[in-house]
């Protein structure tokens, strides 16, 4: 059973390959329009498009809704699979700045500590050697 594109472009006497040419779609893509083969098309928006397209060049009145085509399912698929992604990058890069942190921190600590510990030292060993410093002015 022929599609109402097809009925109409019968009916109208012009083959795919001339309405192809006037309205600047390639006859492939006519074809599939006419067989309800939707994924011989690029994109929804094309199919969206073409179906307007081509219903108006045949003088028909086609209501075009969003045409269900096996890309939709896929661009669904696809961005399900990059939002999942980038919830996971988002996670996995703020336990990597947490563990970045507390990594710098205790490195900083660990600095901190041996210089306290040094100047603890060399203060006691100060102490202990209890320098006197005599410092002898010119008098005139």
């Amino acid at each position: 059973m022929p599609s109402k594109l097809k009925q109409a472009r019968i009916k109208m006497g012009c083959s795919t390959s001339e309405a192809a040419q006037a309205l600047h779609i390639r006859e492939q893509y006519l074809i599939a329009l006419e067989e309800n083969d939707f994924s011989a098309i690029p994109g929804k928006v094309y199919v969206d498009g073409y179906l307007k397209l081509y219903s108006r060049y045949l003088g028909i009145d086609l209501v075009v809704n969003s045409v269900n085509t096996p890309h939709n399912g896929m661009l669904q698929s696809k961005i399900t699979v990059e939002h999942k992604f980038s919830k996971y990058l988002v996670i996995v890069s703020i336990l990597m700045l947490i563990i970045t942190v507390i990594s710098y921190n205790s490195v900083l600590r660990s600095n901190v500590d041996i210089d306290v510990m040094s100047i603890v030292e060399n203060t006691e060993k100060v102490s202990e050697t209890n320098y006197n410093i005599g410092i002898k002015y010119n008098e005139k």
